[in-house]
């Protein structure tokens, strides 16, 4: 998937996983798995970056993030609502709702990616995979990624940003949506995050 340079991104849509890594401070870094290490540090390098870059240029993309995510993110503390409005500037944060419009996509819009024989059969074999990866109820995983990904897929995004590479990747590449997990993203001659870059994934 080709996607637009970080400098060009309009309109951004994250995904919870992304947001989670985008807040958390590890108390004892020693104590936590290195490729989580590694996706927190670059989803807060990332933000950093677009938060550079629009105070330099003076303008401001718009953040968007599901209904769905913000339900989930308030069944663990009622302060992290505040705290995503801070990190992601309010003014600029658009809540996309699931609504009938994104049901149907599910529903009907899929057999567009999926022929309609094999929808069930795709879900069923993700849900498989990620049994295999030790994710406690898959299929309520699968279907909240759905709606979350439905919503991104209605709002038409430059980008979209998460870090859960097993269920939520495989779902959005299906659907052709220009996801992107940070960790991906291509460094400049310095070590940093190269924000003039087109970046092309492999998923």
């Amino acid at each position: 998937m080709n996607i637009l340079p970080i400098n060009e991104w309009q309109r951004i849509f994250v995904d919870t996983s992304f947001i989670i890594d985008c807040i958390s401070q590890p108390k004892n870094r020693g104590k936590v798995d290195a490729n989580k290490l590694l996706s927190i540090d670059k989803s807060q390098e990332l933000l950093s970056t677009i938060n550079t870059l629009s105070e330099t240029s003076g303008r401001q993309p718009r953040w968007v993030v599901s209904s769905i995510t913000m339900s989930e993110l308030l069944k663990f503390d009622d302060d992290l609502i505040n705290e995503i409005c801070t990190i992601f500037s309010s003014s600029n944060l658009q809540i996309a709702n699931f609504t009938s419009t994104e049901a149907d996509f599910i529903v009907r819009d899929f057999a567009s990616y999926i022929s309609q024989g094999h929808i069930s059969k795709f879900f069923k074999e993700h849900a498989r995979i990620l049994s295999i990866l030790g994710v406690f109820n898959a299929k309520s995983y699968i279907q909240s990624d759905s709606r979350i990904i439905a919503c991104a897929k209605i709002n038409g995004p430059d980008v979209v940003l998460t870090t859960d590479k097993n269920s939520f990747i495989p779902i959005a590449t299906t659907v052709k949506l220009p996801v992107l997990n940070p960790v991906d993203i291509p460094v400049d001659l310095h070590g940093e995050l190269d924000f003039k870059l087109a970046i092309n994934t492999s998923y």
